[in-house]
């Protein structure tokens, strides 16, 4: 897919789309874990990883600091480019085999989705969100693009409310593990000093608020910028809270079992309990 865009818009993309491989195989498991892809199938695979691309180049995030003339100009090339996947977006849903209600519905969860990323940029430098007002931001933005990749796989055929329940069940996968990859992220201080100083801060972050007061109101008072000593300060803070995002995790994951307890037994049913099983281990 990305070898088919213009040159102009594939220099602009990631090496690595975080994320991919667990929508690869959300979208697998959610048509049965097919032995081979129809060319249909192929093009509904196809279309998360065009959100996905366009979301990644226009993040609901930014650095105050990066205002030098060059930083702007790539800001704004990737905005456009970001603009050109979502056209494409629009241009593949109408080569896939979709009814045209089905069409309308995946415009409208798009739109949802994209909604969700305008409502997190409030949220930026704002230590003092709630928790569970964290969460449900997961949820509208991973958990939504989630919910997407199985709407795609599936047909109309399922009935509406067999799509929204397993819809469901890929939102609260994707939710569980995006706050996997967040915990994972804190390992890495390079990437945790680049969320904080973007304010696109981890949900431990949160629960570190809580267990160590006095430290995260230290380190966001400070009249300048943090020292690197006080970065690792706050990271090994978040790391000792992270189990906490752990069990918001393994709660979601409880909703998918009694999801798919729902479901009667078939193809959807194993893939997506053998792909549930995973997502707990890993935890």
């Amino acid at each position: 897919m990305v070898a088919t865009l213009p040159p102009v818009v594939r220099g602009q993309l990631p090496k690595d789309l975080v994320g991919q491989s667990f929508r690869y195989q959300l979208f697998l498991a959610a048509l049965g874990q097919p032995v081979g892809l129809t060319l249909d199938q192929i093009k509904a695979g196809q279309l998360s990883e065009l959100i996905a691309l366009a979301v990644d180049l226009t993040p609901p995030a930014f650095d105050p600091t990066a205002t030098r003339p060059g930083q702007l100009g790539q800001q704004r090339a990737n905005a456009y480019a970001s603009q050109y996947l979502l056209t494409q977006y629009t241009a593949t849903l109408s080569q896939v085999d979709f009814t045209p209600q089905l069409v309308q519905e995946l415009t409208i969860h798009l739109e949802d989705l994209i909604l969700a990323q305008i409502n997190h940029l409030p949220l930026n430098f704002h230590q003092r969100i709630s928790i569970s007002n964290a969460l449900s931001d997961r949820k509208y933005r991973a958990g939504g693009l989630g919910a997407l990749t199985v709407r795609h796989a599936l047909n109309a055929s399922l009935g509406a409310d067999m799509v929204d329940l397993l819809a469901q069940v890929g939102g609260n996968l994707a939710t569980a593990h995006s706050l996997r990859q967040e915990v994972v992220q804190l390992a890495d201080p390079a990437v945790f000093t680049s969320l904080i100083r973007t304010g696109n801060y981890p949900l431990a972050l949160l629960f570190a608020r809580t267990s160590q007061p006095q430290l995260v109101s230290d380190f966001f008072q400070q009249a300048h910028l943090p020292s690197q000593t006080a970065f690792e300060q706050l990271r090994s803070a978040c790391q000792k809270s992270s189990y906490q995002v752990g069990g918001l995790a393994k709660d979601l994951l409880k909703q998918v079992h009694y999801d798919l307890a729902t479901l009667p037994n078939g193809l959807h049913k194993a893939a997506l309990t053998n792909l549930l099983a995973a997502e707990e281990a890993a935890w």
